[in-house]
C-alpha cells in the first residue's frame, strides 16, 4: 500500500504553498477593488496571488530600486494605478464595455451628472451658498458646492469627514465604485472575515495539535528540536505572511484617497436628486471600441456616491519594505515547516485557501451588466444623440416622437409691429439705452393633447401633467455647456471639453452659428443698426397643459461683437445645438422610422433598434398655393427659378397635399404620394421590424406655409405647423399645390435640411426688422449664362455658402422662395390653362394642327413638370379629346389625323402609364375607342334613337369609354339636328365627367336637365361635392332652384363646403330656402353634423334663429344632437340659449332630457356601456354650457313645467343635481300647483326623491288638490 504521506509530499504539500503564490488575476480585481479595512483582512487571511500582490506593492508604493529589482523601473505611474487602483485621474478612466467596466489609459468622454426635480426643495443650497445655476450639475460641482450643506440629502462618510471635496474629487467618475460593484452590506464582510480569520486559525491549531497531542510530526526520532520546527516555522510563517499579505493590501489600498457621501433621509422618489453616468460612442481607445452608455439610478437607488483620487505618501516606501520583507519571510517560513508536518496540514490550509477564494471571488460577482445600460438595445441608433435622448428622459419623455413634434418658421407679420416696438435691457453695465428687438423666429415644439394624439399610450406620456418644452430645451441646451460647447461665457472649470464628433449636429451647430453670425454682421451694416444692439429672436413652443396649449418662449441670442474689438455678430451655438439635436432625435425616433436589424445584442438577444430617417427622401418645398386654375399663374416658380439658378437650373416636380385645422405639418411629418400624385400622411405598418425609408418622404420649407395659411383663415392668424384650438378645430381640408425638388442624400443629409431651415427660419426674422420691399432683381453673366441676381439675396447665399451650410443651388433654393414676395416677381406666362384656351380656339376654327402643336407642348411641358401627374394627364386627356373631336368629321383628313395621334400618344406615353391608374385608363380609353370606331361601321349607321339609349346606359352604368364612344356617334346627329338624351348631363354630372358635360354642352344639352328621378347636374355635384363640375354647369347658368331639396341645401346636408361657397358667391343661392318640412340649409349642416358648413352659412347671413315647422332652431337640433362643438359655435355666434318650440321646450330642457343617468348597459362593461357614459358627459357639459351661458333653468313649458320638474318626471337623478346645482328654484310649481318632488313621488321616482330631499325640497308643500308629497 502507498503511504499518505509519500502521497503529501508528491502532491499536497507542496499544492498548497505554490497554489498561493498565484492567481494573478483576481488578486489584481481584488486589490483594485478593496477600499475598507474589512477588504484588507479577508485577503490576508489565507491568501493567494503572493507573488502578484508582492509586485503590485512595489510597483505601486516602492522605491526606485525595488522597482528596478522586478524590473519595473521605466513603468510609468498611469499604467500601475489603472491596474491596481480604484481611482481615476487626468490619464486614467473607467469606460462602460459590454460586459463591464474597463479601466484605461486616456482622456475619453464621460459624464457624471447630479439631476435635480423642479419641486426638490431639500437640495436646494442654504443661506450664504452660491445660487443653483441649474438643477442639472456635475458631479463634481455638486458634491463640492452643495452636498455638504446642512440641508443637503446626502453627508459624508465617517471616513471621509476629514476630507475637502475640493481637492479630493477625481476629475473621471469612479463607475466601478458606484455602480460597477454592487458592494455587499458590511455585515457580510464582517462574517467572510470574521470566517477566514477563524479557518486560519483552525489550521494554526490543528498544525499544533497534531504535531505535539497527535504525533503528526514526520520526524521518527525522539529529538523534540526535529519534531517542534515544524509547527513553529508553520505557525510563525503564517502569521507573518498574513501580516505581510494585509501591509501590501493596506498600502495599495491607502494610496487612494476615496471620498464617500451617503444618502439620508427618506425622500420621495421622484423627489430625490438622481445620480446619472452618461458615455457617448463609439469611442475608441487603442483597439477597442465603447459603445454608448446611460446608467440612472432609477430602479436601484445609489446610496453611496464615492470618488477615488490617488494619493502620494513617502512612508509607503518604507512600509512596502517591511510588507514585502514580512511577506517573503513569512511564506518561506511556512514552506518550510508544513514541509515537517504530515498532509493533513497541507490540505487543511489548502482547503482554508479554497474555501477562501470563493468567498472573496463571491463578494466581486454582483456587478453591472450589459442589461443595466440604458442604451444597450440601440448603440448605432443613439450614437451622438446621447445628450438629445438624456434630455427627454429627464423630463420623463420616454418617445418624443408621440408626444413632441418641432418645426422651424418665421413668425408671423402681424408680430413685427408689436416686437419691433419693445424695448429690449441692454443689461448690467451697458446704460439705459434702448433698442428694438427684430422680428422673432419662431420653433414650435408640440407636446400634443389626448384629443389630438389619442393613440398615445399611458407608458408614453409623461407624468408630469404639463411639460414645458423651454424645460427640454433648457436641459438640452445646459448639457451643450457641460460638454464645453460655450458661446459667450467663459469656461465653466468643471465642464467636460468633449470632441465634435461625440455630438452629431455640434458641428452643424458651429456653421449656423458662423453662417447667421457673418449674415447678420452683413445685414445690419447695410441697414446700419448699432453695434451695442443684442438680438433676441424667439423661440415659441406650444406644450399641451391637458386642457390646451400654452407657450413658452425661449430667445436665441445673436450678440454684436464686444467694443474695440474687430470681428462680426455671433449666435449662441449651444442654443442652436439644443434645437437641431432634439429635433433630428424626435424624427430618428418616429415609429415610422423604427425598425430593427435582426442579430445578438447584449441586453436583447434578438434585435437592434435602427432607424431609417436619414435615408428617408426629402423635397425641399420651393413654392406653394391653393390647388386651383390660377395656381400655375400665382404659384408656378419653375421659370423663376431657372433664371435664379443659371446653368445650375432643374426641374421642379409638382404635387398636392391637403391641409386640416388641428393637424401638425411639418419636417418630422412623413408623406406618401399616391397614383395620383398626392402627398397623403404616412403611417408605417404596425408591428414591422423591417422599415422601408423608400415608400414615405419629408418635407422640407414649411416657413413658406406660413403667409398662405394666415391668408386662409381670417377668424385667428395661423402658423405652419401650430394648429389652432385643437378644441375648436372644424378640420377643414384645404388642398395646395406645391413644387418642390428632390434632395440627394448622398450629398444633403437631415441634419443638413434641418441647418437650412433654421438659417431660413432666422434669415427671415433679420430681413422683417424692416419691412420695405427689396426691389428689383437683374440680369447678371455667370460663366457664360445669365441668370438673376439681387443684392440681399446674394448676402444671405454667401452666408450660407461660407458656412458650409450647403452648396449656391441649396442656398438659392432655400433663401429666394421665402423672399419671392418682398422681390418683384418674375414668374413665366402660364402654361395649362392658356394651352387649353389657345387648343380650343384652334380647334372651334378647324386649325387642328395648330391645336395639336399646342397640345403636345403642353404635355412636355406638364411632364417636365415632375410628380404632379395631374396637369400631365389634364393636357394628355385634352390632346386625346382633340383626336376624338376630329374622329367626328367625315372628312379621311380628319380621320387619318385622329387615328394617327392617338396612335402617336398610345406609343410615347405608354412607359408612363405604370405612374398612375387614371393615366393607364386614359390611354386605353382612347386606344378602345379608336378600336371600335375603326371596326364598327355598321354601328355608326344605327338609328338616332338606338344611339340615345346607349349613350344613356353608357352614363348610368358609368361606362365612361362607351359614353365617349357614343358621343362620337351621336354627335353627327345633333350637327343635323338631333338632341341628347335629356337625363345624359345630370348623369354625367354625377359621375362628375368632366370632358363629357363639356361635349354634352356643346351639343346644345339644357345645364337644368334632370334625370328619371328629377335631379339636376347641380344637385349632383352638390350632393358629391364635385366642385369642378359644378363651376362648369354654374358658368353656362345652371338653375339652383328645385321643388323639394335645393343645391344649397343638398351641399349643406352633405357638409360640402366648398360647394355652399360656390353657390353663394357665384349664383347668390338662397341661404333661407326651406324645405317643405320648413328645414333651412343651416338646420340641415346642423342636424347633419358638418360644424365647417354651418359656420359658412352663418357667416354668409344664414338666420341662425330660423326655425323649422315645430319651432325648433338650429340650437335645439345641435343639442338634440349632442354637438358640443356645434352648440358651442351657434351661441358664440349669438344664438337665443331660451329659445322656446312649439310645446315651449328650451334647449335647456331638451339637453336635461338627453343627460340621462348611467345605468349598467351590458353588464356594466363594454362598448356600449362606455359609449353610453360618454353620452351623458356630452350632455352635461352641454348643460354646463347653456347654463354659463344665460340659460334660464326656471323657464316653462305649456304645462307650466320647468326643466327640473320635467327631469323630475322622468327620474333624471344626474339632471337633476346639475340644475340644483346652479340654482333650479326646488318649490317652482306648474298649472296644477305641483312641485318637482310632487312628480318625483308620483311617478316613484327613485333616483330623484333623494337629490330634492338632500337639496332641501319643501315636503310639506301643496298642490291644488291640498295634498302634499307624503300623501302622494
Amino acid at each position: 500500500a502507498i503511504d499518505i504521506g509519500d502521497f503529501s509530499n508528491d502532491l499536497a504539500t507542496d499544492l498548497g504553498p505554490l497554489l498561493a503564490l498565484f492567481g494573478d488575476s483576481m488578486t489584481k480585481q481584488f486589490l483594485s477593488e478593496s477600499i475598507s479595512h474589512l477588504d484588507y483582512i479577508i485577503f490576508a487571511v489565507a491568501p493567494i496571488g503572493i507573488i502578484t500582490t508582492l509586485v503590485s506593492t512595489v510597483r505601486l508604493c516602492g522605491s526606485t530600486a525595488l522597482r528596478a529589482f522586478i524590473g519595473r523601473s521605466q513603468e510609468g505611474q498611469g499604467a500601475v494605478e489603472a491596474e491596481l487602483c480604484t481611482s481615476t485621474s487626468r490619464d486614467v478612466c473607467e469606460l462602460f464595455t459590454r460586459g463591464g467596466i474597463q479601466r484605461i489609459l486616456g482622456r475619453p468622454s464621460i459624464l457624471e451628472l447630479v439631476y435635480i426635480p423642479p419641486n426638490a426643495t431639500s437640495d436646494s443650497p442654504s443661506a450664504g451658498t452660491e445660487a443653483k445655476p441649474s438643477n442639472l450639475l456635475t458631479s463634481r460641482e455638486y458634491f463640492t458646492k452643495y452636498a455638504s450643506s446642512s440641508n443637503s440629502p446626502w453627508r459624508k462618510q465617517r471616513r471621509s469627514r476629514d476630507l475637502d471635496p475640493v481637492h479630493t474629487i477625481a476629475p473621471n467618475p469612479n463607475l466601478s465604485l458606484n455602480i460597477g460593484i454592487r458592494r455587499p452590506p458590511g455585515w457580510i464582510l464582517w462574517c467572510i472575515a470574521c470566517v477566514g480569520i477563524l479557518l486560519q486559525l483552525g489550521v494554526l491549531v490543528l498544525a499544533g495539535t497534531g504535531v505535539w497531542i497527535l504525533g503528526w510530526s514526520l520526524s521518527e526520532g525522539d529529538d523534540l528540536a526535529a519534531r517542534d520546527y515544524a509547527p513553529i516555522m508553520f505557525i510563525i510563517g503564517t502569521i507573518l505572511m498574513c501580516i505581510g499579505m494585509w501591509g501590501c493590501a493596506f498600502l495599495i489600498g491607502q494610496t487612494t484617497q476615496e471620498l464617500s457621501f451617503e444618502r439620508c433621509g427618506q425622500e420621495a422618489t421622484e423627489l430625490r436628486p438622481r445620480l446619472l453616468w452618461l458615455q457617448p460612442g463609439p469611442q475608441v481607445i487603442g483597439d477597442q471600441s465603447f459603445d454608448p452608455f446611460v446608467y440612472m439610478d432609477d430602479k436601484t437607488t445609489v446610496q453611496v456616491w464615492s470618488s477615488s483620487k490617488k494619493s502620494h505618501n513617502k512612508k509607503f516606501i518604507f512600509y512596502t519594505y517591511l510588507a514585502v520583507f514580512a511577506t517573503l519571510i513569512g511564506y518561506i517560513t511556512q514552506f518550510i515547516g508544513i514541509r515537517g508536518m504530515k498532509a493533513w496540514i497541507s490540505l487543511a490550509q489548502l482547503a482554508v485557501t479554497m474555501i477562501m477564494s470563493l468567498l472573496r471571488g463571491s463578494l466581486r460577482t454582483q456587478r453591472l451588466s450589459n442589461e443595466d445600460n440604458l442604451l444597450g438595445d440601440f448603440p448605432d441608433l443613439v450614437a451622438g444623440h446621447e445628450l438629445d435622448w438624456l434630455a427627454f428622459q429627464l423630463h420623463g419623455i420616454h418617445d418624443p416622437s408621440m408626444v413632441l413634434q418641432l418645426g422651424v418658421t418665421p413668425q408671423q407679420e402681424k408680430s413685427i409691429e408689436t416686437i419691433k416696438d419693445t424695448v429690449v435691457s441692454q443689461g448690467p453695465g451697458k446704460g439705459s439705452d434702448h433698442r428694438r428687438a427684430p422680428q422673432r423666429a419662431v420653433v414650435d415644439l408640440r407636446v400634443s393633447s389626448v384629443a389630438s394624439n389619442s393613440n398615445i399610450s399611458s407608458s408614453d406620456r409623461p407624468s408630469d401633467s404639463r411639460i414645458s418644452s423651454d424645460k427640454v430645451l433648457q436641459t438640452r441646451i445646459r448639457l451643450a455647456n457641460m460638454t464645453g460647447l460655450n458661446s459667450f461665457a467663459d469656461a465653466d472649470p468643471y465642464q467636460q471639453m468633449w470632441d465634435d464628433g461625440h455630438v452629431k449636429v455640434r458641428a452643424k451647430a458651429r456653421q449656423i452659428a458662423v453662417s447667421i453670425g457673418s449674415a447678420t454682421t452683413n445685414w445690419f451694416l447695410r441697414n446700419t443698426v448699432r453695434r451695442d444692439t443684442d438680438i433676441s429672436p424667439r423661440i415659441r413652443t406650444n406644450t399641451c397643459s391637458g386642457v390646451g396649449l400654452e407657450q413658452d418662449p425661449i430667445s436665441i441670442l445673436i450678440r454684436p461683437p464686444p467694443e474695440f474689438f474687430q470681428g462680426g455678430w455671433r449666435a449662441d451655438a449651444a442654443q442652436l445645438e439644443a434645437t437641431l439635436g432634439l429635433w433630428m432625435w424626435m424624427m430618428m425616433m418616429a415609429k415610422s422610422s423604427i425598425g430593427f436589424n435582426s442579430g445578438f445584442i447584449p441586453g436583447s438577444g434578438e434585435f437592434q433598434f435602427t432607424s431609417n430617417a436619414t435615408k428617408t427622401p426629402i423635397g425641399r418645398i420651393v413654392s406653394i398655393g391653393l390647388d386651383d386654375s390660377d395656381w400655375e399663374k400665382r404659384t408656378d416658380v419653375q421659370g423663376e427659378m431657372d433664371l435664379w439658378l443659371g446653368r445650375s437650373s432643374m426641374k421642379l416636380r409638382q404635387s398636392t397635399i391637403t391641409f386640416r385645422e388641428g393637424q401638425y405639418y411639418g419636417l418630422t411629418s412623413l408623406f406618401q404620394r399616391n397614383q395620383a400624385g398626392k402627398l397623403e400622411p404616412y403611417f408605417s405598418p404596425e408591428n414591422s421590424k423591417e422599415q422601408n425609408a423608400n415608400v414615405s418622404q419629408r418635407l422640407s420649407g414649411w416657413h413658406l406655409t406660413q403667409r398662405l395659411l394666415a391668408s386662409q383663415q381670417s377668424s385667428k392668424p395661423a402658423e405652419a405647423g401650430i394648429p389652432q384650438d385643437l378644441d375648436a378645430s372644424q378640420n377643414e381640408a384645404v388642398t395646395y399645390r406645391i413644387q418642390d425638388n428632390q434632395l440627394d442624400l448622398t450629398s444633403t443629409s437631415l441634419l443638413d435640411v434641418c441647418c437650412q431651415e433654421l438659417f431660413v427660419a432666422l434669415m427671415m426674422s433679420l430681413i422683417n426688422f424692416n419691412n420695405d420691399p427689396l426691389g428689383n432683381a437683374s440680369f447678371v453673366e455667370h460663366e457664360g449664362s445669365l441668370r438673376l441676381e439681387h443684392p440681399v439675396v446674394t448676402l444671405f447665399v454667401d452666408a450660407f455658402v461660407a458656412g458650409g451650410l450647403g452648396t449656391y443651388a441649396d442656398a438659392i433654393l432655400c433663401i429666394f422662395p421665402p423672399l419671392r414676395e418682398k422681390l418683384t416677381s418674375l414668374k413665366p406666362e402660364t402654361m395649362l390653362p392658356s394651352i387649353a384656351q389657345a387648343a380650343t380656339t384652334y380647334r372651334l376654327a378647324g386649325q387642328w394642327k395648330q391645336a395639336e402643336t399646342v397640345l403636345w407642348d403642353g404635355c412636355r411641358k406638364t411632364e417636365q413638370k415632375g410628380v404632379d401627374v395631374a396637369h400631365f394627364e389634364a393636357a394628355l386627356l385634352m390632346l386625346c379629346e382633340l383626336y376624338r373631336s376630329s374622329l367626328l368629321k367625315t372628312s379621311d383628313t380628319n380621320r387619318e389625323f385622329a387615328l394617327k395621334g392617338i396612335s402617336s400618344v398610345i406609343d410615347t406615353y405608354a412607359n408612363m402609364a405604370g405612374r398612375s391608374d387614371s393615366l393607364q385608363q386614359i390611354l386605353d380609353r382612347y386606344r378602345e375607342i379608336v378600336k371600335r370606331y375603326t371596326n364598327g361601321t355598321s354601328e355608326r349607321d344605327q338609328t338616332s334613337g338606338t344611339i340615345h339609349t346607349d349613350l344613356l346606359l353608357a352614363i348610368e352604368s358609368r361606362n365612361r369609354t362607351e359614353a365617349l364612344y357614343q358621343l362620337s356617334l351621336i354627335t353627327p346627329l345633333c350637327e343635323r339636328g338631333s338632341s341628347v338624351p335629356t337625363s345624359a348631363l345630370a348623369l354625367a354630372a354625377r359621375n362628375n365627367w368632366l370632358e363629357v358635360v363639356g361635349n354634352l354642352l356643346e351639343l346644345k344639352a339644357q345645364p337644368n336637365d334632370a334625370d328619371q328621378d328629377g335631379k339636376r347636374g347641380l344637385y349632383y355635384c352638390a350632393e358629391l361635392g364635385n366642385l369642378a363640375c359644378a363651376q362648369i354647369l354654374i358658368g353656362v347658368d345652371a338653375d339652383d332652384s328645385l321643388l323639394e331639396l335645393t343645391p344649397l341645401a343638398c351641399a349643406a346636408a352633405n357638409g360640402h363646403t366648398d360647394i355652399i361657397r360656390l353657390l353663394i358667391d357665384t349664383i347668390a343661392a338662397n341661404v333661407e330656402h326651406r324645405t317643405t318640412k320648413e328645414l333651412t340649409p343651416l338646420i340641415l349642416a346642423v342636424e347633419g353634423g358638418h360644424e365647417e358648413a354651418a359656420m359658412l352659412l352663418v357667416e354668409k347671413g344664414a338666420n341662425i334663429e330660423a326655425n323649422d315647422r315645430s319651432g325648433q332652431t338650429a340650437l335645439v337640433y345641435a343639442v338634440q344632437k349632442q354637438n358640443l362643438l356645434l352648440v358651442k359655435q351657434l351661441i358664440e355666434k349669438g344664438a337665443n340659449v331660451n329659445t322656446q318650440d312649439k310645446t315651449q321646450r328650451t334647449p335647456l330642457i331638451e339637453a336635461c332630457l338627453l343627460v340621462g343617468d348611467p345605468a349598467p348597459v351590458d353588464g356594466g362593461s363594454g362598448e356600449a356601456h362606455d359609449a353610453r357614459l360618454k353620452e351623458i358627459d356630452v350632455a352635461k357639459s352641454i348643460v354646463d354650457l347653456l347654463l354659463r351661458n344665460g340659460a334660464d333653468a326656471e323657464t316653462k313649458n305649456w304645462h307650466d313645467l320647468t326643466a327640473l320638474a320635467m327631469v323630475a318626471q322622468v327620474n333624471l337623478g344626474t339632471s337633476a343635481s346639475n340644475l340644483i346645482a346652479h340654482g333650479a328654484n326646488l318649490e317652482a310649481k306648474d298649472d296644477h300647483l305641483c312641485t318637482p318632488l310632487m312628480h318625483a313621488v308620483k311617478g316613484v321616482c327613485t333616483a330623484v326623491v333623494p337629490v330634492l330631499l338632500q337639496a332641501g325640497a319643501n315636503v310639506e308643500a301643496k298642490d291644488a288638490r291640498g295634498f302634499t308629497p307624503l300623501f302622494l
